[in-house]
Parts: structure tokens; C-alpha cells; sequence
């Protein structure tokens, strides 16, 4: 991964170790003034993010992966839109990637996106002191390793942001780049991935879901050449993990945390 040095940026690595397992050596590459490394003992991926908003200190902060590739160029175009757009709490911008998506050529509010955009989780970025003041997280229920739900924790993330009246704002400028698939990709098959999706949807759209739930696992299956069958009954097994254990703002259940 490339982090190109850039006046008046810090770069945070949160180094998450399995428990049981022997932490690796630093690469001398990543021994720079610019880069702080943390080390936690955990499993997650939304609790690595987490933890690395923890260890934050910027007045923004940019959501990042650890195989992007980015350019002093598009990093120092993020200063310019943090400046002039200081109303705004979340945002979002394009990364390229191997997957097709609608990603307007215009600038538009998130919380009233066009059909078909989603955002990728290291196409956002926000104020810091924005997301601490309202206590946004991470559900640590959704994503890679979590304990069942595969995926989705933008969505409850930025859900979570807006339900409690943060603004966001998606702007076209071309970020980095991701040159291997996405966990949306490689594992679409995957169940809790499916799960994710349908969890997800129940809870933004706790009025229509159903109906939603439907439409998208017939799309899904055609696009993945999968069973509808069984991608609806994974969808509403998602809808019924929702609301067992999340609540309607996005955040965990306090009674209820799974294994």
C-alpha cells in the first residue's frame, strides 16, 4: 500500500492481532514521523475501526484499507472540499475499483442518494469531532469476522450518522484506487454476506422492507446465478438477526450480544 507523505497529514494503523497468534515484524517502510502504528488484541474489522477512531486526532478523518493506492494529488483535493463545504459532517467520494456502480458525476446529499449508489466503507471520510459529539460507531455486529453479519457496517454506519442529524455530502472526486475485489465481490455468495444485506435493509427501511427484501434477492440471484429460494430465506434470516440484536439507530442492543 502507498502512503505518500503529505504536509499536514498523519497516518494511523491499527495493527489488529487475532488472540493466540504472533504479532509480525514492522516493515522499515512504515517506519516514518508520519505514521503511528497501534496494536490491539481482537478480531473484526468494524472493531479495528473502531479502535483506530480511538487513537484519532485530526480535525477529518479518511476511512482507508490496507491495498489502496493513493496519490498526493487526490489527497491534497480533500483539503480544498474539507474548507469549502464545512457544514458537512460525512463524506463521500469514488474510489476505482473492479466493480460496476453508480457513482454520479455530481455532487449530491447522502442521506438522499440517487438508485443503485452505495458507498464503499474507504470512500468516506468525516469530522472527527462531529461523529466523537454524537457518539457515531462501528456496530462491531456487521463485517469481516464479525460474528455472523459479513458485511454492511457503512450502511449502519452512515445510518446511524444521520439518525442522529449529522448532514453528508458525496462529492466526484476520484480518491484512490482498489486493485483487488471487494469482500461485495469475492464473497458474494458467502451467507452471512447475504444475511448482511437483508439485516441492513431492515433496518433502514423498517416500513418497506419486505417488499424490499424480495425485489433485491430475485436481482441478486439472477446477477449471482444463485438460488432465490435460498437467497430470500437468508435475506429475512438477516431481517430477523436485525432485530434481535440491533436497534432502529443502528447501534448494538444492550440485552443482547451474540457469541
Amino acid at each position: 500500500m502507498t502512503l505518500p507523505p503529505v504536509a499536514g497529514v498523519r497516518y494511523i494503523i491499527s495493527w489488529q492481532i487475532p488472540r493466540n497468534e504472533t504479532p509480525g515484524k514492522i516493515p522499515d517502510s512504515l517506519k516514518r514521523k508520519d505514521i503511528d502504528i497501534f496494536s490491539h488484541f481482537s478480531t473484526g474489522v468494524s472493531r479495528n475501526r473502531n479502535f483506530a477512531l480511538s487513537k484519532a486526532t485530526a480535525d477529518y478523518c479518511l476511512i482507508s484499507d490496507d491495498d489502496l493506492i493513493y496519490s498526493e494529488r487526490s489527497i491534497r483535493q480533500l483539503f480544498d472540499i474539507f474548507r469549502d463545504n464545512p457544514s458537512v459532517d460525512i463524506y463521500a467520494f469514488k474510489a476505482e475499483c473492479q466493480m460496476v456502480r453508480n457513482m454520479p458525476s455530481y455532487s449530491f446529499d447522502l442521506r438522499h442518494p440517487p438508485r443503485f449508489y452505495w458507498p464503499l466503507e474507504f470512500e468516506i471520510a468525516f469530522n472527527l469531532d462531529s461523529v466523537r459529539r454524537n457518539n457515531v460507531k462501528f456496530n462491531e455486529l456487521f463485517g469481516r469476522n464479525a460474528p455472523t453479519l459479513q458485511s454492511g457496517e457503512i450502511a449502519v454506519f452512515l445510518h446511524q450518522a444521520f439518525k442522529r442529524n449529522l448532514t453528508g455530502r458525496y462529492f466526484p472526486l476520484d480518491l484512490c484506487r482498489h486493485p483487488n475485489p471487494t469482500t461485495m465481490e469475492h464473497m458474494a455468495l458467502n451467507e452471512g454476506v447475504i444475511m448482511a444485506h437483508g439485516a441492513s435493509i431492515a433496518l433502514i427501511h423498517p416500513v418497506t422492507w419486505f417488499p424490499r427484501i424480495v425485489v433485491n434477492s430475485y436481482r441478486r440471484s439472477r446477477q449471482l446465478d444463485s438460488s432465490f429460494v435460498r437467497m430470500l430465506k437468508l435475506m429475512l434470516k438477516g431481517c430477523i438477526y436485525r432485530y434481535r440484536h440491533v436497534s432502529s439507530d443502528g447501534s448494538e442492543r444492550r440485552y443482547s450480544r451474540p457469541v
